[in-house]
């Protein structure tokens, strides 16, 4: 009894069950795997917002380089840019902070409806285009964007802070917010500029990889992000660009372009979109002519010879602008060079519709030129005869005459060199600085004769700093010339002209300081009444160079590449006198209907 009642030293000792130990232990494991677990989900959804908010940003800039390209035709890539940034900060912004200012915004249901804008944007710009003549220049381009882009760049930086918005510091801390917005912002200025120059060189490719046709197809891409059901509300954008949409690259719509451009008397020929803009050749037929477009610039044209032009004397092509015959006349300047043509070289830098090169080659002189676009070349060659024997360099003519002026074969090669560019509504102004006219004279002969064509406000300080950049590189051997009379001489509210500047090579032997012309003959003028007219430089049409005195009280210098974003503001007021001249040259519909 008495061993019954005492206690069990070994029952004493012996350790805890072991089912206790497996339950503690099965306890401790699940926790460490759950806070493992849910340190993966947090970075997953860290990366995940981030990556998506990526994907909002650049999609704007995507569609803001898009927006920027539609516009080009009707407006200029310099005036279409004007207020272009204001628009992408404004949207940015009130996207970023709308959603710590308004949380309770339902910005999932937003997120899906944002794919269909790609599809209805050109729809809407489409419209707009139509009262471009009303809106001008200042006015146009800012309500277009402000329809069309500003939504879609608000929406879609909304989305990205929504994205963002499962990260900690966001909702601890809401003015945060502007950290991505500003980000966002300057992401979208420094990589638009890229994506521009990418998608413009996309159409070389393929007509499916023009303007519209992108728009398109990123809005298709990022119908992934929607459901079938909204997807569906796309298709009558996507109708209704394949049928009536003229911007559209695309046999159909270009059959509607056509037809709406016969009841205003003109001719679709052909058409393209370029690494340099829209590029189309168009004919007027009462009266008779055809030009050449790019953008919101005609780069040339020419007279169509009929019954009625043949009965007037007109036997071969005739120029529609003047100042293309007169850049012939660095022929006629005496020079002492005792080579017949036949054993001349030209160098011509912008071809248009090959004026210019056309009639040097019909001298015989060996003729070259640097043109940037191909479908200009292309469209020079195929409408406008332009002699394919002609050597021709495609390609950036500020890294061609660089490379050239360095090499010694090159070197004072060229008897003639004729200077003729144009782009973006204003002169482009990288090939008028002082490095760019040094080369030039580089490449020409000591005995040759460069013809500058300009085009500007010649009371402006730009222009003359570039007239004062030429006469100072080529010595003050030079005198300028405008292509016709002012209507009214005393009339100074007009002053935006076309000049051609003639200089000789500062170390020519010629006795004259300055060009001297000889009187043309039959020969010189090709057969072209035009040419009788225009050729010869008119002495009453001469202009002045800057005097020092007006050099030294405006303090205009010689122009340089450092000076060129100082002269952004007066270039887009010159854009936008010559986006006026444009539309009286043409009707509004030649420029909307592109």
């Amino acid at each position: 009894m008495a061993n019954k009642n005492k206690p069990d030293s070994r029952a004493a000792s012996s350790p805890p069950p072991v089912k206790d130990l497996r339950k503690t232990g099965s306890t401790s494991i699940p926790m460490q795997s759950q806070a493992t677990s849910q340190t993966q989900t947090q970075d997953d959804e860290t990366f995940s917002a981030i990556i998506y908010s990526f994907y909002y940003v650049y999609f704007a800039a995507l569609i803001s380089a898009l927006s920027q390209l539609m516009l080009g035709p009707v407006y200029g890539s310099m005036i279409a840019a004007d207020q272009h940034k204001r628009i992408l900060s404004t949207g940015i912004l009130f996207g970023f902070m709308l959603k710590p200012v308004f949380p309770q915004i339902r910005v999932p249901n937003l997120k899906l409806y944002l794919p269909l804008l790609p599809f209805y944007i050109p729809l809407v710009q489409k419209q707009l285009f139509k009262y471009s003549g009303r809106l001008g220049p200042t006015a146009g381009p800012l309500v277009t964007e402000l329809v069309t882009l500003l939504p879609f760049v608000f929406l879609s930086a909304l989305c990205a802070a929504e994205e963002l918005s499962v990260l900690k510091i966001f909702k601890d801390k809401p003015y945060f917010y502007l950290v991505p917005a500003i980000a966002a912002y300057f992401a979208n200025i420094s990589s638009e500029p890229i994506i521009i120059e990418y998608l413009s060189n996309l159409p070389t490719y393929s007509e499916f990889l023009t303007r519209v046709w992108l728009y398109i197809g990123s809005g298709t891409l990022a119908l992934s992000q929607t459901t079938p059901k909204i997807a569906v509300t796309a298709l009558p954008a996507i109708w209704y660009n394949l049928q009536y949409n003229p911007h559209l690259q695309w046999n159909r719509t270009t059959k509607v372009l056509t037809t709406q451009l016969d009841t205003i008397k003109w001719k679709l020929l052909d058409r393209t979109e370029s690494n340099t803009g829209y590029v189309s050749v168009l004919e007027n037929t009462d009266p008779a002519f055809r030009i050449l477009r790019c953008d919101h610039s005609l780069l040339g044209g020419e007279w169509i010879v009929n019954d009625q032009m043949r009965e007037e004397g007109v036997t071969g092509t005739e120029p529609i602008y003047a100042v293309f015959e007169m850049l012939e006349a660095v022929r006629l300047v005496n020079t002492g060079n005792t080579k017949r043509d036949s054993e001349k070289k030209a160098l011509v830098i912008g071809l248009g519709v090959g004026t210019a090169p056309k009639a040097l080659s019909a001298h015989g002189i060996d003729t070259t030129i640097v043109e940037l676009d191909p479908a200009v070349y292309r469209y020079a060659v195929k409408y406008f005869d332009m002699p394919t024997n002609v050597t021709a360099h495609l390609e950036d003519a500020v890294a061609w005459t660089s490379s050239k002026a360095l090499d010694p074969t090159y070197r004072n090669k060229y008897d003639f060199v004729i200077h003729d560019v144009f782009t973006g509504g204003a002169e482009p102004l990288a090939l008028f600085t002082n490095s760019f006219i040094k080369n030039l004279r580089n490449l020409l002969s000591i005995d040759g004769v460069v013809a500058i064509n300009y085009a500007g406000d010649i009371t402006v300080q730009p222009t003359k700093q570039i007239l004062n950049t030429i006469n100072n590189i080529f010595g003050g051997r030079c005198r300028i010339f405008r292509d016709l009379v002012p209507e009214d001489p005393k009339d100074d509210t007009n002053n935006f002209t076309n000049m051609v500047v003639f200089c000789l090579h500062p170390n020519s032997k010629n006795d004259e300081k300055k060009p001297i012309f000889r009187q043309a003959n039959e020969e010189d003028y090709l057969s072209s009444l035009s040419r009788q007219q225009h050729l010869e430089p008119n002495p009453q049409n001469e202009l002045h160079f800057p005097t020092t005195q007006e050099m030294e009280a405006e303090k205009i210098k010689i122009l340089t590449d450092k000076d060129i974003a100082s002269f952004s503001g007066q270039q887009l007021a010159s854009a936008k006198r010559h986006w006026k001249i444009m539309r009286q040259v043409m009707p509004n519909e030649i420029w909307e209907m592109w």
